[in-house]
C-alpha cells in the first residue's frame, strides 16, 4: 500500500511577526490622518449645544456680503446690472435671514430674486448680527466702482 504524506506547512512564525510589523506601521500613518475628520470641534458655540439646528443654519453675514461683492464685479453679473445705488445686506431684525435690499436706480434682469440666487445668499439661513453690509456701485456704465462699508 501507498504511504499517505501529511504536509502541515503553514505560515512560519517569523512570518506572521513580519507581516503584523507592516501592519502596524501602516496603521500609525494613517491613524493621525483619520482622525482629524473624525474629531468632534473643540469649542462649541452655546447655541449650538442647546440648538444644534440653529447652528447649522447661521452663516456669517460677511461673508453673505462678500459674495455679493464678487457677484457683482463678475462680468456676467454687470451685464445684467442697470443703473447705480447701493445694496445693503443685513440680518433681519439683526437676529434672522439675510436680506439683500438694492436702492437707487439699481435694476436687475430677470430679477432680485435670481440675483441672490446667483450670489449664494440663503434667505432661509439665519445670521445673528446688528452688522449692515453696505456695497455703493457708482462711477460711470463704461467704468463702474464698486465699494463695500460696514456699519
Amino acid at each position: 500500500m501507498g504511504k499517505i504524506i501529511k504536509c502541515n506547512r503553514g505560515y512560519s512564525f517569523i512570518g506572521l511577526i513580519i507581516s503584523l510589523v507592516i501592519m502596524v506601521a501602516l496603521a500609525a500613518v494613517i491613524a493621525p490622518r483619520l482622525l482629524e475628520y473624525v474629531r468632534e470641534p473643540k469649542s462649541l458655540d452655546e447655541d449650538a449645544s442647546v440648538h444644534p439646528q440653529v447652528a447649522a443654519n447661521t452663516v456669517s453675514l460677511q461673508q453673505s456680503a462678500e459674495n455679493v461683492l464678487a457677484t457683482i464685479q463678475s462680468e456676467y453679473v454687470s451685464e445684467r446690472l442697470t443703473g447705480f445705488g447701493t445694496i445693503t445686506v443685513k440680518a433681519t431684525n439683526g437676529d434672522g435671514p439675510i436680506q439683500i435690499t438694492p436702492m437707487g436706480t439699481l435694476n436687475y434682469n430677470p430679477s432680485w430674486t435670481a440675483f441672490e440666487v446667483l450670489c449664494g445668499v440663503d434667505s432661509t439661513k439665519i445670521a445673528k448680527t446688528d452688522d449692515v453690509y453696505t456695497i455703493t456701485i457708482g462711477g460711470t456704465a463704461e467704468i463702474p466702482t464698486f465699494t463695500m462699508t460696514k456699519s
